[in-house]
C-alpha cells in the first residue's frame, strides 16, 4: 500500500508542479516588464530547480523508514530496478539540489540586496554564472561529504533486519539500502560541518532581508506603493521557502546534540523523533509545488 501511495504522490506531484511552474516560466518570459528584472531572475531560479527536484522525484520515489535506529533510504521508482551506479548518482544529484535549494536562496537575497541597496547593476549573465561558479561547487563538496558519510556500512545494505518493516514496505529483503544514516563517527562531523554552512546561509538571508526592507522604507516615502508592496510580498514568501527545507534538518541536528552530551531518548521520544524525521522529510521534497 505504502509503495501505491508513494507512487501516486509521485506522479500526482510532477504533473501538477511541472504545469505550474510551465505556466510561470512563460508568464515570466512573456509578461515581465524590465522594472521587474530582479524578482524575474529570482523566480526563474527557483522554477528551474523545482522542475529539477520533481523529475527526481518522479525517478527515485523514495521512501523512508528506520530500521534499528537508523534512518534508511530505499528507492521505489524507476530507477529501483537500475544499477548501484545510476542509483547512488540520482541520489547524489538530489543532494547538490537540497543544498542548493539553501544556499540559491541566500545567493537570491545577496542578488536583490546588491540591486536595491548599493545600485550595482548585475546582467543576468553575470548572476547566473555566479551561481554555477560559486554555488555548484560548494553544493557538490557538502553534498559529497553528506553522502559518502550516510552510505551503509559493508554487510547492511539491505532491507531490513525488521520484519515489520518488510511486512510494511511489502518487499523482499534483497532491496538494497541507499542511505543509512545515524549519529555518530564520520556522519556527525560530517553534519557539523554542513550545520556551519546552512547557519551561514541563514544569517545571510535574514541580514539581507532587514537591510532590504529598511532601505526601502526609508527610500520610499509611501510605503503603500506598488513596488513596495511587491518588495514586501516577496522578501516574505522568500523567507518563508528558505524556511521550509531547514524543518527537514531539525531532527539530524536534534539527534546530533543528544549525542554530542550523551543524552538517551526514551522509547517514546525515539518513536516520536522518527516520525517527526520522516514527516518533514517527505515535507523537505514537496516544496516543489509551492
Amino acid at each position: 500500500m505504502i509503495r501505491e501511495v508513494n507512487e501516486a504522490s509521485a506522479i500526482s506531484a510532477f504533473c501538477i508542479g511541472l504545469t505550474l511552474n510551465c505556466i510561470l516560466i512563460w508568464l515570466i518570459i512573456r509578461k515581465s516588464p524590465k522594472e521587474m528584472r530582479v524578482f524575474s531572475h529570482i523566480l526563474m531560479q527557483t522554477c528551474c530547480a523545482d522542475l529539477i527536484m520533481l523529475t527526481i522525484n518522479l525517478l527515485a520515489q523514495p521512501i523512508y523508514a528506520s530500521d534499528e535506529g537508523v534512518g534508511i533510504v530505499i528507492l521505489n521508482g524507476p530507477m529501483r530496478h537500475l544499477g548501484t551506479l545510476p542509483q547512488n548518482l540520482i541520489l547524489f544529484i538530489w543532494d547538490n539540489c537540497f543544498f542548493f535549494s539553501f544556499f540559491g536562496f541566500a545567493a537570491q537575497f545577496i542578488y536583490r540586496y546588491l540591486i536595491l541597496n548599493r545600485n550595482i547593476n548585475i546582467s543576468s549573465t553575470q548572476y547566473f554564472i555566479a551561481l554555477i561558479c560559486i554555488l555548484f561547487p560548494t553544493d557538490f563538496v557538502l553534498a559529497s561529504i553528506l553522502y559518502v558519510a550516510g552510505l551503509p556500512q559493508a554487510g547492511k545494505d539491505k532491507c531490513c533486519s525488521n520484519p515489520a518493516i518488510l511486512q510494511l514496505l511489502e518487499w523482499d529483503n534483497g532491496d538494497k539500502i541507499q542511505l543509512a544514516q545515524s549519529a555518530g563517527g564520520f556522519y556527525s562531523i560530517a553534519w557539523i560541518v554542513v550545520s556551519i554552512f546552512i547557519t551561514t546561509a541563514y544569517s545571510t538571508i535574514f541580514c539581507c532581508a532587514y537591510a532590504i526592507r529598511r532601505f526601502v522604507k526609508e527610500h520610499i516615502k509611501n510605503t503603500k506603493t506598488k513596488v513596495s508592496e511587491i518588495n514586501d510580498q516577496l522578501t516574505l514568501n522568500m523567507i518563508i521557502q528558505s524556511l521550509l527545507p531547514l524543518l527537514a534538518i531539525i531532527p539530524v541536528w536534534t539527534t546530533l546534540i543528544s549525542s554530542l552530551f550523551n543524552a538517551n531518548f526514551s522509547t517514546v521520544d525515539s518513536g516520536l523523533l522518527q516520525v517527526v524525521s520522516l514527516t518533514l522529510n517527505v515535507l523537505k521534497y514537496s516544496t516543489s509545488l509551492k
